[in-house]
């Protein structure tokens, strides 16, 4: 199934779960811990903070097309310094579950189609038929007469059967069988389909060429698995890699949820912290994301539901994500209230007690990504149950180690010298980039994230002011320390569990693939070139700026370099701008500081002209006056339907 599809029901299931019968006032109680000082080292982080970050924000888009390069490629280890293998813990849709039956063969549907994926495993054989012969009569009944003319029901129905290869029962099992791809040899000896896939995900080349694929591993995890058991496998894992590798220490990247496998190993009771020697989180879910809480929570209380977000504001963005204009939101606007309002809640509410049935509340995994402080709430509303015994005491168990989570991290640093570091994104709302779907949740607008993940998460306690937002001014007076908050005064890092360990990205999002210098920071750090924020501010700052350059890494330098080593029939102006280019482009993926680099925007928006003078790229077809105006229009007729019916149906009774 395509990643544009998947996106799109992911949006459904998102939308309906909106509105639901579960409406609980469960406060967000997101209390910001007090500053730890570190008076030692105050005075030199303030100084390199100083030097490097001074009037950056302000400059910032002034810098130079071109600049001296402050970095050089490819990543040496450090001499001396002794390298061992890395064990990648994967974020959620990296490992692929495949539907299995009780001899463990693939199973495949009606097309000849194995039903796997990493995120949402939906049958898509004849999908479009068994939407229409299940929904299409009650729906023209209910358009016919206004009312609900059995289109709850349906709906309900059918996302019964949609999500049904997923379900899980009560105790948290599920109720089909699945089977994981499994790597227990490194990644030099994957298959080149499975090590193209790899490199697509985590693009790990320079750690590669650095140490070699010999000593990359990935930890393969079901999604939805029970947590808990994710860590003793892992504790195996590493003694297997040891042995292959003969060598007593190994290094952990966790990326994303791959935080709660390192979460549940730390906690392991057989885990010997001997094993290792560095643990890097990469945008690691550490302390879950309010995006699942906020789910769990549902209603008016999880959800923001203002007629003017809901009925106006929502749709426009998540389409504006999908097809990257937002007219086809303003239609939808327009088109949910041919359905009078209660018609559309239950509909919708219907469609969330299926999605939220099969998919999350039986699930561990899921109940594992929630924050620390919002478990117990949740756990007493859905986990008192006697059929969720089993589940609770999974989801417990989880709990605890999540709990105890900053504690053995800071004892496998003090106590054993493993080497731990940070890195995330923040100042991002859940409505920013990809998934904006998950914009709808209460928290959207409370928290800096990088549109999934939330900076205290990913941190493990990072003080921050909402996305956009300044932390008061008195707070910042307040601190001893004031280097460790950021230029543009959203977050404070003094709070976080090792700051001096902790590098951040402005405006990045979770898909860090897409940003080369969060790999190349990572890998730094694991074979020994950094060591904290100190060791090279200049190409390595703690506060730096997210950016795009997979576009750039994955198709436009290779396309030029093509064009370039075969020049014949190009003018000399072509050419030199294309050299150009091309330079200005490798510029602004290697040089690793962006309050410095070239810009990469701009770096890709001139490869790309330098590419179509060339003939080597077809240029993008565009009718932006067009399309602008015609989304300007479908705006006025969405906002004047808005102000005249407000969140209603057209045949609601009075229009306001």
């Amino acid at each position: 199934m395509s990643k544009r599809i998947l996106k799109a029901l992911s949006a459904i299931v998102v939308i309906a779960l909106l509105f639901s019968s579960f409406r609980v006032n469960i406060a967000s109680t997101k209390i910001s811990t007090v500053a730890q000082e570190s008076a030692a080292a105050g005075a030199e982080s303030e100084k390199v903070a100083a030097d490097v970050n001074a009037e950056a924000e302000a400059n910032k888009e002034e810098k130079p097309e071109t600049v001296v390069k402050t970095q050089s490629l490819p990543i040496q280890p450090k001499e001396g310094v002794k390298q061992y293998p890395i064990i990648v813990l994967p974020g959620i849709s990296q490992t692929i579950s495949y539907l299995v039956d009780e001899n463990g063969e693939k199973i495949l549907n009606a097309d000849g189609q194995e039903l796997k994926g990493g995120l949402l495993i939906i049958d898509t054989a004849g999908l479009v038929q068994k939407i229409f012969k299940t929904v299409f009569f009650p729906l023209v009944k209910s358009l016919i007469s206004q009312k609900d003319a059995g289109l709850s029901q349906a709906i309900y129905e059918l996302g019964l059967d949609l999500f049904s290869t997923q379900a899980s029962k009560p105790d948290g099992t599920t109720v089909n069988r699945f089977a994981i791809d499994e790597y227990n040899y490194p990644l030099s000896e994957f298959s080149e389909e499975d090590r193209d896939y790899f490199y697509r995900q985590i693009p790990m080349q320079d750690y590669a060429q650095a140490v070699g694929e010999e000593y990359i591993y990935v930890f393969s995890y079901p999604l939805l698995g029970n947590p808990i058991e994710n860590g003793k496998k892992l504790h195996e894992f590493i003694q297997m890699v040891k042995e292959q590798q003969n060598t007593d220490k190994v290094n952990i990247a966790s990326v994303s949820m791959g935080g709660t496998v390192l979460a549940s190993y730390l906690n392991y009771e057989e885990a010997d912290y001997n094993d290792i020697n560095c643990i890097i989180n990469v945008v690691s879910l550490l302390n879950g994301t309010d995006i699942i809480a906020d789910f769990l929570t549902r209603g008016y209380e999880g959800f923001n539901l203002e007629d003017q977000f809901f009925f106006s504001e929502y749709l426009p963005e998540v389409f504006k994500e999908l097809t990257g204009s937002p007219a086809l939101g303003y239609v939808a606007n327009i088109l949910v209230r041919l359905l009078p309002r209660k018609v559309l809640e239950s509909m919708i509410t219907a469609a969330a007690d299926a999605a939220f049935g099969q998919l999350i509340v039986n699930s561990p995994q899921f109940w594992a990504m929630i924050p620390n402080d919002r478990y117990d709430a949740l756990a007493e509303k859905y986990l008192l149950d006697p059929e969720r015994v089993l589940l609770k005491e999974k989801t417990d168990a989880f709990h605890e180690a999540q709990s105890n989570l900053s504690v053995n991290l800071l004892k496998a640093r003090d106590e054993y010298g493993v080497k731990v570091g940070f890195i995330a994104g923040y100042n991002l709302t859940y409505l920013d980039g990809d998934y904006n779907f998950f914009g709808a949740v209460k928290s959207t607008f409370k928290n800096s994230s990088d549109a999934i993940i939330d900076i205290d998460s990913a941190t493990l306690g990072a003080t921050f002011a909402p996305a956009g937002k300044q932390l008061p001014q008195d707070y910042i007076d307040s601190l001893t320390v004031k280097s460790f908050v950021s230029p543009d005064k959203n977050i404070d890092l003094s709070t976080a569990l090792m700051p001096e360990t902790t590098w951040v990205f402005k405006n990045q999002h979770h898909e860090v693939g897409r940003n080369i210098t969060i790999i190349r920071l990572a890998v730094q750090f694991v074979i020994g070139n950094l060591d904290n924020v100190y060791s090279d501010p200049v190409n390595y700052p703690q506060f730096n700026i997210g950016r795009y350059s997979k576009a750039i890494t994955n198709s436009l330098l290779p396309m030029a370099y093509k064009v370039l080593a075969e020049p014949d029939g190009l003018s000399a102006d072509v050419l030199a701008e294309l050299e150009a280019a091309v330079l200005n482009a490798e510029q602004a993926i290697e040089q690793t500081n962006a309050y410095t680099a070239p810009n990469t925007e701009k770096a890709q928006e001139r490869l790309e002209k330098a590419l179509v003078a060339a003939g080597a790229l077809k240029p993008s077809k565009q009718n932006d006056t067009a399309n602008g105006l015609i989304t300007a229009l479908l705006k006025l007729a969405n906002d004047a339907i808005m102000q005249y019916y407000g969140a209603r149906g057209f045949s609601d009774h009075k229009p306001f």
